[in-house]
């Protein structure tokens, strides 16, 4: 099956759909929540790249999209249905939003998982080379929200597959390719939640265990307004609070980000994003440090280069660490409002400075160590020069064959450079599986307990510099 998926593909990347855009690592999908397609190029200007819609839309405003180089997930309405082939379609959406809700003011019963799960492949069956998104309500962080009426705190109504009395569950995420949901702590009405921004997270973190037969891509909803009269703050988030939630979602996993643009509060605007010039320009940093960014972002996990400890235990600090073109990288958020100092180790000990992207600024950093301050939940990330005072006149090169392999490869090494070579092969969540050293030109991979899949090799020097790393399939 999983041989058959890799076919699957490695078809759709060169069938000239838009399957190739939703693998293509360079590209960080930055939503927009149901909005007018009139004001897309407005949104397009603050960095937003896609609308996610369940609004009809007709050849004008799927035009009107285009027009602004909009990309869209929208329901399988007859017009877009009938535009397969158009590039611009990025996705699919259910019908229903929130099916996991309570039908009927917090007291009726959730929609089915049978009738979601049957919807899903009426989508898939009318086409089968995009993804299907679905989103969720606020019950994937908050278990015990009312709102889902009878269905509340049954968590596993949501994995894609729960085995456990005599049955097997399938839940709402088997009707989805990629899955989503949403929680606003700031515009929150319960106490328990209220300014609370660690439920974003923890609603990512949800979606991503439950998803356990194969790993969909998550996204989640960040708030921008003030869209009701019930929260208990009674404000607006602040830029700072938007853009904590973005990245902590980006760095708990999320794939994706869709903003709440919404205001009901004291009349309904829809576009009150746009109408809030400070905010939005807010929104336009975020979404445009993200772009410049989205190939590093979207590189495998590295799991083990570095550990922080935090001055003040009551602001624990988050981090993401990547890989990518010959650098570290180092995504950290506090989880929590308040001041503290954060101590990072590496494994990097050549780097002499990190730069702090966005800030204008570098910090030492001795021996892989550095520190740096963080308040009421500033977002910092990190550059790290990991190929520091490796000789990069001398040739090396690396080649892996075959891949994809079932049993062993043959890695070359072309290097001018002094043995010995580290070797450590990893998932693409940077858990090491695998480590050897290397004294000589070829290598033989054997596969020995992996399983069928994507990993990938890197190759450090004894100064621990990394000089090469490729993704390969066992099959």
């Amino acid at each position: 099956m999983k041989k058959q998926l890799l076919i699957l593909i490695i078809i759709l990347a060169f069938s000239g759909l838009k399957a190739q855009q939703y693998h293509d690592p360079s590209f960080f999908p930055l939503a927009v929540w149901w909005q007018t397609t009139s004001v897309a190029s407005q949104y397009k200007d603050a960095g937003i790249n896609m609308y996610v819609t369940g609004e009809q839309l007709t050849a004008a405003t799927l035009g009107t999209l285009k027009a602004a180089d909009m990309k869209v997930i929208c329901c399988q309405y007859p017009y877009p249905l009938s535009q397969v082939n158009d590039k611009s379609i990025y996705g699919w959406i259910h019908y229903k939003d929130e099916p996991d809700n309570s039908n009927v003011d917090y007291y009726g019963d959730c929609t089915p998982i049978s009738v979601v799960i049957n919807n899903y492949k009426t989508m898939k069956a009318a086409d089968p080379t995009r993804p299907v998104f679905l989103n969720l309500g606020m019950g994937v962080s908050y278990l015990n929200w009312v709102g889902r009426g009878s269905c509340t705190n049954q968590w596993w109504q949501y994995a894609d597959t729960i085995i456990g009395h005599g049955a097997v569950r399938n839940g709402y995420i088997k009707a989805s390719d990629i899955i989503s949901y949403d929680i606003y702590p700031v515009n929150s009405k319960y106490a328990a939640l209220s300014g609370s921004l660690n439920y974003v997270p923890k609603g990512v973190d949800s979606l991503i265990s439950w998803s356990k037969i194969i790993e969909r891509p998550t996204w989640t909803c960040i708030e921008t307004t003030l869209y009701t009269t019930g929260s208990v703050l009674k404000r607006t988030p602040t830029p700072t609070e938007v853009k904590a939630e973005v990245w902590m979602a980006i760095i708990h996993g999320a794939k994706g980000i869709t903003y709440f643009a919404h205001k009901t509060y004291p009349v309904f605007i829809e576009t009150a994003l746009l109408q809030d010039g400070f905010m939005l320009a807010a929104v336009k940093e975020i979404n445009l440090q993200i772009t410049a960014i989205a190939s590093v972002i979207n590189s495998p996990t590295l799991k083990t280069f570095a550990t922080l400890s935090s001055s003040n235990t009551s602001v624990p600090v988050d981090i993401m660490s990547k890989y990518f073109n010959g650098s570290n990288y180092i995504f950290a958020v506090p989880m929590r409002s308040g001041s503290t100092t954060v101590t990072f180790t590496t494994t990097n000990t050549v780097a002499t400075s990190v730069e702090v992207l966005g800030e204008n600024r570098t910090i030492p950093i001795v021996n892989g160590v550095f520190t740096d301050d963080f308040s009421d939940y500033q977002v910092h990330l990190y550059k790290i020069n990991l190929d520091t005072g490796f000789d990069t006149n001398k040739m090396f090169n690396s080649k892996l064959y075959p891949n994809p392999f079932s049993t062993s490869a043959t890695l070359d090494l072309t290097t001018q450079n002094n043995f010995p070579y580290e070797l450590s092969v990893t998932d693409l969540q940077g858990r090491l599986l695998q480590r050897s050293i290397i004294n000589s030109n070829t290598y033989t991979l054997k596969r020995n307990e992996l399983s069928e899949g994507m990993y990938m090799y890197i190759l450090r020097d004894s100064k621990n510099r990394l000089v090469a790393n490729q993704k390969f399939f066992i099959e």
